[in-house]
Parts: structure tokens; sequence; C-alpha cells
């Protein structure tokens, strides 16, 4: 499972007033609405502002990767789409907010494979409060850093296991509480992912 960032850079010619390399093709591209073509395909249709990007506009890569939403000085800025057609990302979609040109604050990515995260992100990457949902149908509700698992979260497997506690690095770390699907339960200590015996452990006798 990759989240793509390939597609992400700034449309560098825009950054600046008359764009070396760019061709206004449509429009007004200096304070206005306009299309410009840059020297390598990529295609920018919307508002401009003293030359750069401003408000709303859609862009399309040479890869054909687009973005669609909002700008601010040739950045992507506030409400955004981008959507990956082809690669390794083909068909990934992200859907939220923007700062600066990369996701930051709260959206939601979707993978061609039927997973997604909503939730917070960070320099490109889940990082902060989010829930991800995986193909196979588990879900786990918490925190993450750098893209992984860590801090306080709660892991539901589609089997009827649950995990709530303490996590680092993607793997169940420190204290928490492990619940089978046949009812039986561990309380205590994990590390690695795997209770490491400083913990109490209960069994559904069912009765």
């Amino acid at each position: 499972m990759k989240i793509a960032i390939k597609g992400f850079m700034i449309f560098c010619c825009l950054t600046v007033t008359a764009c070396a390399g760019g061709k206004c093709i449509q429009g007004n591209c200096k304070n206005g609405t306009g299309t410009m073509i840059a020297s390598d395909g990529t295609k920018y249709e919307g508002s401009f502002k003293d030359g750069a990007f401003f408000g709303y506009g859609v862009i399309t890569y040479p890869s054909g990767d687009t973005y669609v939403g909002q700008w601010n000085n040739s950045l992507k800025e506030g409400q955004g789409i981008y959507t990956w057609p082809g690669g390794d990302t083909q068909g990934d979609e992200h859907v939220g907010m923007w700062n600066q040109g990369e996701r930051k604050g709260q959206g939601t990515y979707t993978w061609s494979n039927g997973e997604q995260y909503q939730g917070e992100f960070k320099n490109e990457m889940r990082h902060g409060e989010g829930t991800m949902t995986y193909s196979n149908g588990d879900v786990y509700e918490g925190q993450w850093k750098n893209n992984v698992r860590s801090g306080v979260g709660a892991y539901i497997a589609k089997n009827g296991d649950k995990y709530a506690g303490q996590w680092e690095n993607g793997k169940m770390k420190g204290y928490g509480t492990y619940i089978w699907a046949n009812g039986d339960k561990y309380d205590g200590i994990f590390v690695n992912g795997m209770p490491n015996g400083k913990g109490s452990k209960y069994f559904n006798t069912g009765d």
C-alpha cells in the first residue's frame, strides 16, 4: 500500500510572474481567468492574480495526474481533489485540505483497492488522528505518526478480534487490552505486537 507523493511538485515555472516556459493560450493569465501550458505539457486552467495561480483552478500534469481546487500564489491552498490515473497509484484519490502545496489538515485518501484513510495529514503523510479501513475489512481508529500507527488507538479485525491501547511504529507496544472473538481477554503490556507476559489473561468459559 502506497500513498502517492509523486505529482505533488509545484508547477515551478508558474510560481513567478511571466512564467518562463509557460504560454497563455486563452484568456487573461495575468489577472483574470485563463489557460496556460508549460513547455513540458502541464496545463493549468483557472484564475490568475499577478501572473500566479490564485483562487479556483484545474491543473493536468503530463502523467495524467490532475488537481482540482483552490490555489494561492501558484501553490495548492485550501480544499482540493488530486487523482492519479496511472502508475503504482493508479485509481487513487485524495480529497481534502492543502497548505503551501502539501496535503495538510483533514482529508480522505482512497486507494484503488478500496482501502481508505479519513483524518489528519501533515507533510504529505497520515499524521494525527485518523481512521483507516483496510481492504480485508479491518479498521483502525486512533493516532498516526509519519504514515504509521503510533500513539493510542483501537484496531477491530474482521474476524472479531479487538485491540485498544498503545502503538509504536505500527505495532502494539505499551499497555493495551486485546479481546479475542471467542471472548478471551488480555490486559497488560505488549512488545513488538505481542503480549509479553506482564499482564492478566481472562478466559471466556461460557458461564
